[in-house]
């Protein structure tokens, strides 16, 4: 249901923000993650579209790391 979807991102959210303030993650590391998620995304979905996707510059969107 979509409020447990809500209250669940909102948990994930708290999550990040903690590991951030704890210095265990930066926030370039979570946008230099998040770029990789999308690459792959890009290639295994229809989630994102490929042309926002630059193929020269990172891994390609490769199932496995």
């Amino acid at each position: 249901d979509r409020q447990k979807f809500k209250d669940e991102v909102g948990d994930v959210y708290a999550m990040i923000n903690l590991l951030h303030e704890w210095d265990v993650i930066s926030w370039d590391e979570i946008e230099e993650r998040e770029r990789v998620k999308r690459r792959k995304l890009s290639k295994w979905s229809d989630l994102i579209n490929e042309s926002e996707v630059d193929w020269n510059n990172g891994d390609g969107g490769e199932l496995y790391e």
